[in-house]
């Protein structure tokens, strides 16, 4: 008698359906959700339709598992062969809009909460480009999947667990560690044996697949998209798709997002930063071109009018040119242009261009002296103005708090 359809429903077969049907139907299914096949804003969706296809098909395609899948159900009681695997109710709710509870669709009965396993997050460095545009970042990775002979028990059919020797049952050993020639401290560490679960299975019962442990290593490629409107930090989440064990729900790996420096642009927020180099010429007459090219591979031409002149650190700003504010809106940040003036090496000029810039050009006002005011000619040398009040004489004094001795007073007679 079966006693659970689930798995049958997500894979769209008759729980009586052959090893053939079931696989045919498997394929169907995987072709239809995956997700290179879906457009990227539902990539997301077909993942998890996809992954919860092949989850099913798992248990369903090996003869034992599916026997005791047959006899047990997902959601029975803490002897299930299944407990600690994926949770195929949120798995169904996601794909049918449906609520499966033990007992069939529509009941609302209560499910024991589970621990949760530990997340893993991978740091991944993306380029400004990527995260302007979105992409699909495809990550393998080896996690611990429930062993598919004994379903994560470590031991085998009908066996049962007896208090782990290595820990008395406890789950946990001392640890003693030296810190010191004459100082040891005590803590508790989880049971490498039992894997913290208290009891464990003698040697002839332990499954031969997993060697007890009840997983075994997997190797899958995940694909996490990155929208277009992704920032500094961001994390992409492939939920439950952490290490397994039995009695556990698996925790997520997670995809977090850093920006590698980019050469041309800056960012913060929605808007962005450039650099826009001009000649002097272009400073004071104008121009008309091509000034960078932008994240998407367009080239921006600007246009700046003749008579208009532009100082060095003055701010251009180009509306809606900067990062995508969301993934669902062309809504754009504002692209700052920052001006720096290029202006040319010494001897280029002409002495007859001089006198034509001199005509050309406004003067500075002369600074006016008394006529018996002394006059001192001088020349300067190139500098840094960062070292500006940073003699090396004075590093230790500090101007203003100086203590002078007072001259004394005559004591009255």
């Amino acid at each position: 008698m079966v006693v659970d359809t689930k798995l049958y429903d997500i894979l769209e077969v008759h729980f009586e359906a052959s090893a053939e049907e079931i696989k045919k139907s498997y394929k169907r299914l995987a072709l239809l959700h995956h997700p290179d096949k879906a457009p990227i804003h539902e990539k997301e969706e077909a993942a998890e339709r996809f992954r919860g296809v092949q989850e099913a098909y798992d248990i369903l395609k090996d003869p034992e598992s599916r026997e005791m899948y047959d006899m047990y159900g997902m959601n029975s009681d803490s002897n299930s062969q299944f407990d600690g695997g994926v949770n195929l109710d949120d798995v169904l709710a996601q794909m049918f809009g449906m609520n499966f509870e033990a007992g069939g669709p529509g009941k609302n009965v209560p499910r024991d909460r589970k621990r949760r396993g530990s997340d893993v997050i991978h740091d991944y460095e993306i380029s400004l480009e990527d995260m302007f545009k979105g992409k699909e970042v495809k990550l393998r990775a080896t996690r611990n999947t429930l062993c598919p002979r004994c379903q994560g028990r470590g031991g085998k059919r009908f066996a049962k667990e007896k208090p782990c020797l290595s820990c008395d049952g406890k789950g946990v050993k001392q640890h003693l560690k030296h810190v010191g020639p004459h100082h040891v401290t005590n803590s508790q560490v989880i049971c490498d044996t039992c894997n913290g679960k208290g009891v464990s299975f003698r040697g002839k019962d332990r499954c031969k697949h997993c060697k007890g442990s009840g997983t075994v290593p997997e190797q899958r490629m995940l694909s996490f998209f990155v929208n277009r409107s992704a920032k500094e930090n961001d994390k992409i989440i492939q939920r439950g798709m952490a290490d397994e064990a039995y009695g556990i729900t698996p925790g997520d790996v997670i995809l977090q997002l850093h920006q590698k420096p980019h050469p041309v642009f800056e960012r913060l927020g929605d808007d962005l930063k450039a650099k826009l180099k001009i000649s002097l010429a272009e400073a004071l007459t104008g121009f008309n071109r091509v000034i960078l090219t932008t994240l998407d591979g367009r080239g921006l031409e600007y246009v700046q009018p003749i008579g208009k002149i532009l100082h060095p650190g003055d701010c251009l700003i180009i509306p809606g040119e900067g990062m995508y504010k969301d993934s669902k809106t062309d809504l754009r940040g504002d692209l700052y242009l920052e001006v720096d003036i290029e202006f040319p090496k010494d001897g280029l000029i002409g002495t007859t261009e001089i006198e034509i810039l001199r005509d050309i050009l406004p003067s500075i006002p002369k600074v006016s002296v008394m006529d018996d005011t002394l006059i001192d000619s001088v020349r300067g040398v190139p500098g840094d103005i960062s070292h500006f009040g940073g003699d090396a004489r004075y590093a230790n004094e500090d101007y203003g708090d100086e203590t002078y001795e007072g001259v004394p007073e005559c004591q009255a007679q």
